[in-house]
C-alpha cells in the first residue's frame, strides 16, 4: 500500500474551495499525471467554523479516497 507521503509526492497542486454562506470546504488534488481527487468537510456548528481545520480535514478525505486508485494504479504498473 501507498503511503501518504508516496501520494504527496505524485500531487501538482492542491486547489480548496469554500461555497459562500456554508460550512463547507471542498479539496482537489491534481496529480502529475492528470488524475483529479476530491474531498471534503463541513463542519456541523456554523459558530464553530474554523477553515484552516476545514481544509485539513478535505485534504485528509481527498488523499483517503486516491489511495485506492493509487494502489491500483501501481499494481497495474508491475503487471506491465
Amino acid at each position: 500500500m501507498i503511503s501518504k507521503e508516496e501520494l504527496m509526492q505524485r500531487v501538482a497542486r492542491i486547489d480548496y474551495w469554500h461555497p459562500a454562506d456554508t460550512t463547507a470546504t471542498v479539496c482537489c488534488l491534481v496529480f502529475k499525471n492528470g488524475m483529479t481527487a476530491l474531498g471534503w468537510s463541513a463542519c456541523a456548528n456554523p459558530k464553530e467554523f474554523d477553515s484552516e481545520l476545514g481544509k485539513k480535514y478535505a485534504l485528509d478525505d481527498a488523499v483517503e479516497r486516491s489511495l485506492g486508485f493509487i494502489a491500483w494504479e501501481q499494481a497495474n504498473e508491475r503487471q506491465s
